[in-house]
């Protein structure tokens, strides 16, 4: 059946009846496939007749929220879940339309760890279900909001498997056009732990953008920012800065805000221009802290671009700062190789390896994936003064099969040409955008100023602990900085790691 052609015959023929049997079976569909119809549907329908059923006033509220970003007004929220709850014609697909309110509302707020529940509650509804009118219609699109749920709770594998499901009731019959999305967020999944090759097939060839402010805009628009994001892989920027540009303003500044700061912040460390980026998380993180809370997916995502962006600026101080807030999760891939990246910046290959082959889940750990197996060849040359071949083919061989070039730019200078001819990229093409400091080693009469120092603050103490003169304590101290490359007492003990 055409549910386009109906529906437009329907309005034609002001046949209500006609019109609210479509919308039983086919309110998503038809808001993804032709969303301007159901806008001069819903301006077409009698007042009176939409007040007349919390249904009817929920799709007309549905029309605009879910294109335009716009809240349910309370009264039709309240309406609808009394009607939900005590009304015995109430649908399954009703109870699961609210259930939708719900997870996005939370998501809205990035409060991921609290949907666990509700996530629950859907599918033993979906279970549950003897009227199965208009199922297949709402879960293509409820599965992705759980999965996004889901991944925002650091839960990935449960993330992926609910798009699978997503996937498996948008393939029934005729299939739903909510298909694309699903394929959108399997792919975003690849692209965040830099599968570009992965990602790029499931999305395909680039289809015609719909309307801005409508459903398929938005979904359309997650699969903007991982084809951002897939540029940056490939070490093209300004093609990922116009695939973000035609990202809509509801997601931008919505559910997914996080998700396009992160390729905003990628290609700007491409571009070697860190400070706006910086900026940019600082103010995201300091308003929004609520939204992005250390522990949540989104917080660390953010957080260890933030730490890279510094690195990247040189501003180490800073990078451990972020790195070491309360809350962050082990075991994350962006967290850990932004540690392990500082780690190396400060002279400690050895600190880098261990971060790199810690395992995370499923018995992978940071150096299976493509930034993680080059910092770890580059951590493996700092610390023994040459990298294994099969080291470097491991390396080239994880970079080549994932299409992810952008990964060299995590090599010191000597294991980047070493790299490059084993992937085929010119040097011109890879930013050189940070180089490790040498490893500092402490003589034992300089390990012995340093504990002083670490247990005493003036000069005189230190001193008497050393059983010298001041003058010789300050020239101790002076010939500890210089070799640190500190300034003050603090910088000397961060510098030295205490």
């Amino acid at each position: 059946m055409d549910i386009i052609s109906e529906l437009a015959r329907a309005i034609d023929r002001a046949d209500l009846n006609r019109i609210e049997a479509l919308w039983e079976r086919h309110f998503y569909r038809l808001l993804l496939q032709d969303p301007a119809l159901v806008d001069r549907a819903v301006a077409s329908l009698p007042s009176e007749w939409l007040a007349e059923h919390p249904r009817r006033e929920m799709w007309r509220a549905l029309t605009g929220a879910l294109g335009e970003g716009r809240q349910i007004p309370t009264p039709v929220l309240e309406r609808f879940a009394a009607f939900v709850r005590h009304d015995a014609s109430a649908r399954p697909a009703d109870g699961l339309i609210l259930l939708h309110v719900r997870l996005g509302e939370l998501i809205s707020h990035g409060w991921g760890e609290r949907t666990s529940a509700l996530i629950d509650e859907i599918h033993l509804a979906v279970e549950a279900a003897e009227d199965r009118t208009g199922l297949t219609d709402i879960l293509p699109v409820l599965f992705i909001l759980c999965a996004v749920a889901r991944m925002l709770a650091h839960e990935e594998p449960a993330a992926v498997e609910v798009l699978w499901e997503a996937a498996h009731w948008a393939s029934v019959g005729e299939g739903h056009p909510a298909l694309a999305s699903v394929h959108a967020h399997l792919a975003l999944w690849h692209v965040l732990e830099e599968r570009f090759v992965e990602a790029a097939r499931l999305l395909g060839d680039p289809a015609p953008a719909p309307a801005a402010g409508t459903l398929a805009h938005r979904y359309q628009s997650v699969g903007f920012v991982v084809r951002a994001l897939i540029a940056v892989g490939e070490l093209d920027p300004g093609s990922a800065r116009r695939w973000i540009a035609r990202v809509d303003e509801p997601t931008v500044t919505g559910e997914l805000e996080w998700l396009v700061l992160h390729a905003r912040s990628r290609a700007a460390m491409l571009e070697k221009e860190p400070w706006e980026a910086i900026h940019a998380i600082r103010t995201t993180l300091s308003t929004s802290y609520d939204r992005f809370p250390p522990g949540s997916f989104s917080g660390s995502l953010l957080r260890a671009d933030l730490a890279q962006l510094t690195q990247i600026a040189g501003d180490l101080r800073s990078a451990e700062r972020v790195l070491r807030a309360p809350g962050m999760r082990e075991g994350n891939l962006a967290i850990d190789v932004s540690r392990a990246r500082q780690a190396l910046l400060r002279g400690r290959p050895d600190d880098a390896l261990t971060i790199l082959r810690s395992p995370m889940r499923d018995g992978f750990t940071p150096a299976h994936f493509p930034s993680g197996v080059v910092l770890a060849a580059s951590a493996e040359q700092e610390v023994g003064g040459e990298v294994r071949e099969e080291t470097l083919d491991a390396a080239a061989a994880v970079v080549r099969a994932h299409g992810a070039p952008a990964a060299l730019t995590e090599a010191t200078p000597p294991v980047r040409e070493l790299l490059l001819p084993r992937v085929g990229v010119e040097a011109a093409v890879v930013p050189q955008l940070w180089e490790c400091a040498a490893r500092v080693r402490l003589t034992r009469r300089e390990q012995q100023v340093l504990r002083v120092l670490r247990a005493h603050s003036s000069l005189s103490d230190i001193a008497a602990a050393l059983f010298v003169s001041e003058d010789t304590a300050a020239a101790s101290l002076k010939a500890l900085y210089r070799k640190l490359g500190a300034h003050t007492r603090e910088e000397a003990l961060w510098l030295a790691g205490e």
